[in-house]
């Protein structure tokens, strides 16, 4: 896989990485920061999960009216990589607790 964008340092380092026809796939640096759990609750089978959409808009409502719970309502955000890169992100809570990442590119 190619990088396409990377930014941040140290724990807070992350890459993109080309998976052909489209498709990426997000590897972030600081697997010793996990998100806390309760007492008892399982961890989820996957901690992050994104998808790139042509409306994010659309696909964070989709999940909201599905019943997944919200995190970060829909917002443009411009990614400190060389060069800067504009895209608009929403974030929801899946059914076992996974953090679903919706993201569009911005032109």
């Amino acid at each position: 896989m190619r990088p396409t964008i990377a930014w941040g340092q140290g724990d807070g380092r992350a890459v993109m990485l080309d998976a052909g026809n489209g498709n990426n796939m997000e590897v972030f640096a600081g697997a010793a920061a996990r998100p806390a759990r309760l007492p008892g609750e399982p961890e989820p089978l996957l901690l992050h999960l994104a998808f790139r959409t042509p409306s994010c808009d659309a696909a964070f409502a989709r999940a909201i009216r599905a019943g997944a719970a919200v995190v970060a309502e829909p917002k443009t955000v411009t990614i400190p990589s060389d060069p800067p890169t504009t895209v608009r992100i929403a974030f929801c809570t899946g059914p076992d607790g996974e953090t679903i990442e919706f993201f569009q590119d911005q032109a």
